[in-house]
């Protein structure tokens, strides 16, 4: 019973507190429990001019309430605004103008003054800055130009500081008020160079970049006389310099305004190895570039004529090794190189055609190749001599014309002789004469009868194979001798024998024998005399030839001309003779007719002498 009554008393006194318990957790749980609200800004950092959104989000517990936004704890543009009934919110926001780099605060507040916060974060206005990814090299590297903080969107100039500011180009900023800028570094003396960057509202930022000089042959190696070229960078404006390899100066100059410059040099005759080529202004900036020396030679002169001289001069070949040089693969000399590799051979240029040609020398491990033109200047062409132009000519003619000088010997001649002017019907072609005249052989003389007129032209050909132009085209012609004229034919003083007899017949082609001939027909169809090389212009028919002719009988002859080219003449016209059967002195008819004639007048006249003589005795 004590025990009952011992609960009794505290169940009595803990049943009001479990009660009260009991009703607060259910009021607890029937109420809606809210989280906390907040806000983003988005982008959360950026320049002046940056567009941004600020979003809010859990904003449930103030649903319809009007709510303030403040940057900076100056409320911006779209505030105040009622929240959704979403609870979530987002707004636009502009980074104002002249805004300073720092983090500045947004918040959302319950009051316009800013007092009652409900969310809060942060954006950050950057810093206007320059950058550039590499600092330091020669002209032409590639760089990039970086900036932040520039005015969202507007453009950005950036200017190179060589002598004075020069644009090198111009970016636009992005919307947070960045910009990456690619450049390579333009011609510039050595030292730093400012980099600037100028947007339009007046945002600066500034960056360097440091030149350095740089030197680039183009050949890492090269012989003894070989030309070797190369460029200088980033070096002091107009200074001189001085190019050395190993211990030698080579070469020397100036530089341009922007401590450029272009140099050459002829590798000098020392020993093959690798050396440094040093190239250094007064103001002591430097390059170096390696450079080996390599077994070289040099020919000179590198043109002219066959039969000329040239020279090669070689270094760093094997020491006392045996050197030989050929062109077109024709062994023309060999040398023995010296201690230092070095020699001097000399050749006289062969016959080939005018052009290049290969000259190479060699030590059996070394090769150097080189060209050698032959000029190519074709000889000038011939003067005509003789014979004259269009001159009479005979047989065994010869040509003649002027020598043709030319470097490239020897000079020979090709000679034409044609039927045309044109020279489409070629009678004779001579080549590779040799000297400036020819005689044509008994077997190339021109056979005619009738006066025919040639065509004849010569041209040069030199050592090199050089052909030059035709001569000036020049004529002659060939006309056989005349036809003789015969006289009369006479008897001879004693009765036996008949004189025939024909005018003389002259010839370019002198001396002129004669052709006869006697036949019993007028058409010479069977010859009983023929006489040949008559050399005089008569015959006399003797001996058995003169007792074989039948009396009161008509013969008929004729006489050609042939000259000592062998032309023969036309026939002379045929004339005819006869012996009278009294073998009287042989006369023509008309003689006899003649003779006749006077025999009765003087047989009249001594009848009249004889009549009158015996008249007048009768008379008496």
């Amino acid at each position: 019973m004590k025990t009952l009554s011992r609960f009794s008393r505290t169940g009595s006194k803990s049943i009001p507190l479990a009660l009260i318990l009991f009703l607060l957790a259910t009021a607890l749980i029937g109420t809606p429990v809210f989280a906390a609200p907040g806000i983003t800004i988005a982008p959360a950092f950026g320049a002046e001019g940056t567009v941004t959104a600020i979003t809010g989000s859990l904003f449930d517990s103030y649903k319809g309430d009007t709510v303030y936004v403040f940057f900076n704890n100056a409320q911006i543009e779209y505030s105040p605004f009622s929240v959704p009934d979403t609870g979530t919110f987002e707004i636009p926001f502009i980074v104002p103008s002249g805004t300073t780099p720092g983090t500045y605060a947004v918040k959302v507040t319950n009051d316009f003054d800013g007092l009652d916060k409900i969310a809060e974060t942060t954006f950050k206005v950057e810093s206007t800055t320059a950058s550039i990814d590499i600092t330091k090299g020669p002209v032409g590297t590639s760089v990039t130009v970086s900036g932040t903080g520039f005015y969202a969107g507007s453009d950005v100039t950036i200017y190179f500081t060589t002598s004075s500011p020069v644009q090198a180009g111009i970016e636009t900023a992005s919307d947070v008020g960045r910009f990456d800028f690619h450049y390579n570094i333009p011609a510039c003396t050595a030292g730093v160079h400012a980099v600037t960057c100028i947007d339009t509202t007046g945002n600066q930022a500034e960056t360097v970049f440091e030149t350095i000089p740089v030197i680039t042959l183009n050949s890492a190696s090269g012989g003894p006389g070989e030309l070797v070229k190369g460029t200088g960078t980033g070096f002091g404006a107009d200074k001189g310099y001085s190019v050395t390899i190993g211990t030698r100066s080579v070469a020397s100059g100036i530089t341009d305004k922007t401590g450029s410059f272009e140099f050459g040099f002829y590798v000098p005759s020392i020993k093959a190895n690798l050396y440094e080529v040093t190239v250094q202004d007064t103001d002591g900036h430097a390059d170096t570039d390696k450079f080996t020396v390599t077994a070289g030679a040099a020919l000179s002169p590198t043109m002219g004529a066959i039969g000329s001289q040239t020279t090669v001069r070689g270094d760093g070949f094997i020491p006392g090794g045996m050197v030989t040089i050929r062109f077109d693969g024709e062994i023309m000399a060999t040398a023995s190189a010296d201690n230092n590799g070095g020699f001097t051979a000399s050749f006289t240029i062969p016959m080939q055609t005018g052009g290049p040609h290969t000259v190479s020398i060699s030590d059996g491990t070394t090769v150097k190749e080189f060209t050698y033109t032959i000029e190519t200047t074709a000889p000038p062409a011939p003067a005509l001599l003789l014979p004259a132009n269009a001159s009479l000519t005979g047989y065994g003619i010869s040509f003649d014309w002027a020598d043709v000088a030319d470097d490239s010997l020897p000079v020979t001649y090709d000679l034409q002789i044609a039927n045309d002017q044109a020279f489409t019907s070629i009678f004779l072609e001579k080549t590779g004469l040799t000297t400036s005249a020819y005689a044509l052989s008994e077997s190339e003389e021109p056979e005619t009868a009738d006066t025919m007129t040639y065509y004849w032209r010569v041209r040069a050909n030199d050592g090199a194979q050089n052909t030059g132009d035709w001569s000036a085209t020049w004529s002659f012609f060939m006309s056989p001798p005349d036809a003789p004229v015969l006289k009369t034919a006479a008897a001879g003083a004693n009765g036996d024998e008949v004189l025939l007899d024909w005018q003389d017949v002259n010839s370019v082609n002198s001396p002129v024998t004669y052709l006869l001939e006697v036949s019993s027909d007028q058409a010479f169809g069977t010859t009983l005399i023929q006489a040949t090389g008559l050399t005089t212009s008569d015959f006399a028919i003797t001996g058995k030839d003169f007792s074989d002719l039948k009396k009161d009988t008509a013969y008929y002859w004729r006489v050609k001309a042939v000259d000592s080219a062998s032309i023969s003449s036309n026939w002379s016209e045929v004339s005819s003779f006869s012996i009278a059967a009294s073998s009287s002195p042989f006369l023509p008819a008309w003689a006899i007719f003649v003779i006749a004639g006077i025999g009765v007048i003087i047989i009249a006249y001594l009848a009249f002498r004889i009549g009158r003589r015996s008249g007048g005795e009768s008379e008496e």
